[in-house]
């Protein structure tokens, strides 16, 4: 089993209920394909014992007309100084190709304070996707749309994190406070929102999961992404030969270019 290849079926954290997709959508899994189930735990030095359990529903062909597909949107550049009541940061992701959204999942841990996700539509308009004003780690949920919504290509989905990394924050894990990063455990951080989506075209599937991929490098607002399509592709390049690829411009062109889906034509 090559877990480089793997793709998320599904998820949960404390909070979630029994997830099912909309009627007529599904989740294709290739035949002789291997499920496996990564747990994360809180040690406690103690042993213990484990109940998980999945359960999976399988549909017939004709009851499902489309297929689902999934990305994690994050970064890991997550640093909050002990004391800090407001402490907010921004992770977007290049919408690449037409889709239609089924639902969206914020992460955080235990000084999450609250989320605002947005659309931000290729004319500049926002759209208000999610908002959560009093987080709380034991009371998560994917947030599923009363009808599925079309994200046009060229959009921007953007969501901003608040944490409260101060003594007053009776969830916080640490008393007194100390400085938080980004980690796997439950007294660390994250940063981090899920979404499940329909590509408007059976060829998308991989666009969107490479543009997924990029936003974990983004180091820069969305309004400093550089726009890349098939009229000013050649354009691009001939800028993008001329800069440091290590410097933060050089970067820029390179997650904007990958991000793009037509990396292909330019880095090669």
């Amino acid at each position: 089993m090559e877990f480089g290849s793997a793709i998320t079926i599904g998820n949960w954290a404390p909070g979630i209920d029994v997830y099912q997709y909309p009627d007529n959508i599904g989740f294709y899994i290739q035949s002789k394909a291997d499920v496996a189930i990564e747990n994360h735990y809180h040690l406690s030095g103690k042993e213990t014992t484990d109940q998980s359990s999945v359960a999976l529903y399988f549909a017939d062909y004709s009851d499902v007309s489309e297929y689902a597909s999934g990305s994690i949107i994050g970064n890991q550049r997550l640093h909050i100084k002990a004391g800090e009541t407001n402490h907010t940061q921004k992770i977007w992701v290049y919408v690449p190709v037409d889709i239609k959204l089924i639902d969206v999942a914020p992460h955080m841990h235990y000084i999450g304070k609250s989320v605002n996700l947005e659309i931000i539509e290729p004319n500049g308009n926002r759209k208000a996707l999610l908002r959560v004003d009093d987080w709380d780690l034991r009371w998560q949920g994917a947030y599923s749309l009363r009808e599925p919504m079309l994200v046009k290509q060229g959009s921007i989905i953007e969501g901003v994190f608040t944490y409260d990394n101060s003594d007053d924050n009776h969830d916080n894990p640490n008393y007194p406070a100390k400085e938080m990063f980004w980690g796997w455990g439950s007294s660390d951080e994250m940063l981090e929102f899920y979404l499940t989506y329909v590509p408007s075209s059976v060829n998308d599937y991989g666009k969107m999961i490479g543009s997924s991929f990029a936003a974990f490098e983004h180091f820069y607002d969305a309004d400093k992404r550089i726009f890349v399509n098939e009229s000013n592709l050649q354009k691009v390049y001939e800028e993008f030969r001329k800069v440091d690829v290590l410097s933060d411009k050089g970067q820029i062109y390179l997650i904007s270019i990958v991000e793009s889906s037509l990396g292909g034509q330019i880095l090669k």
